[in-house]
């Protein structure tokens, strides 16, 4: 049986009669029990994604033993029987303990649509195409777009607005019926997300309304930066605002589509790291009231832990 070892990991010593396979802290399961054999055998099988010369080295462990062994590293998750992918894309996310290639098809059969200007909007569609997407396409104001390759539908809106999530964005997205990703640029920080829209528990009139409870003039304000020109963005924060965004498109497409579902980050010079915010559905918005009539009929030992409205923080 020709095997290997999932994402290419490698093997490595530990203790006497112990091994770990892989090198990522807390990922890595743990082996013990090994004859020096057993310890050579498993070493070399991790070698053979990085050395094809030293498969002709492997020591001689018996058949036995080897199933024995085989089936441990089955049991764990980290043991394959086909052809190794050989981009490293499919390696890093094999590495996770994802079907790879199915992940890749997925992707390859969603379009992302775009709307928005200047460098992180350009940035972020650059970034989005070079993940394996079917497509990715400007949308106008209704959300129209055309010349998508057979089979690849549209599965999730970006809009990349100034100072603001700009109210025809909104409704662009609103009419699209697409899950809507807002990026919001302002003069020093740039803020991604919350995921809006159908099953998201939480729209854009939620935030305008969190908004202005936090500062009364936020509606006046807002009227006012929609005529401002862009403000100059720093081309290290443009790269990491585009590479947060096109991270948290890959996760609302399949990869962690709860992480993004209430919650948004700002990052800038001064929150390089981000600072995370929790959002919850505006009470005096209808989705809120929505949300909580259905919360009403529905016997408090059968809500879903998802269907709760997340409570509100930073951190």
């Amino acid at each position: 049986m020709s095997v290997r070892l999932r994402g290419g990991a490698s093997v490595l010593r530990r203790a006497d009669g112990e091994v770990q396979v892989g090198a990522e802290p807390g990922r890595a399961p743990v082996l013990t029990g090994l004859s020096e054999d057993d310890t050579a055998m498993l070493v070399q099988l991790g070698e053979q994604a990085h050395s094809a010369r030293r498969r002709a080295r492997r020591k001689q462990v018996g058949p036995a033993r080897t199933r024995e062994l085989y089936a441990e590293l089955s049991r764990h998750g980290v043991l394959a029987d086909d052809a190794a992918p050989t981009d490293p894309d499919l390696l890093h996310w094999e590495a996770h303990g994802v079907d790879a290639r199915e992940r890749a098809r997925r992707l390859s059969r969603s379009a992302v649509l775009v709307r928005g200007q200047g460098p992180i909007a350009s940035r972020l569609a650059a970034l989005l195409a070079s993940v394996g997407l079917g497509a990715v396409r400007p949308f106008g104001q209704a959300g129209d777009v055309g010349g998508l390759p057979m089979g690849v539908t549209p599965a999730l809106a970006v809009t990349v607005d100034d100072y603001t999530l700009h109210p025809l964005s909104a409704r662009a997205v609103a009419q699209s019926g697409l899950v809507h990703l807002p990026v919001v640029v302002r003069p020093l920080s740039v803020r991604v997300g919350p995921a809006l829209g159908p099953e998201r528990l939480l729209c854009a009139t939620c935030l305008a309304l969190h908004e202005t409870d936090a500062d009364p003039a936020w509606p006046l304000l807002t009227v006012q930066s929609l005529l401002l020109p862009a403000a100059p963005m720093e081309g290290l924060l443009v790269e990491q605002a585009a590479v947060l965004a096109a991270r948290a498109v890959l996760d609302c497409l399949g990869d962690a589509p709860w992480r993004w579902q209430a919650t948004s980050v700002d990052i800038g010079v001064d929150e390089p790291l981000g600072l995370v915010r929790r959002w919850e559905p505006h009470p005096q918005c209808l989705c809120g009231q929505l949300l909580a009539g259905a919360q009403a009929d529905t016997p408090a030992t059968c809500v879903s832990e998802q269907l709760k409205p997340p409570s509100s923080s930073s951190s």
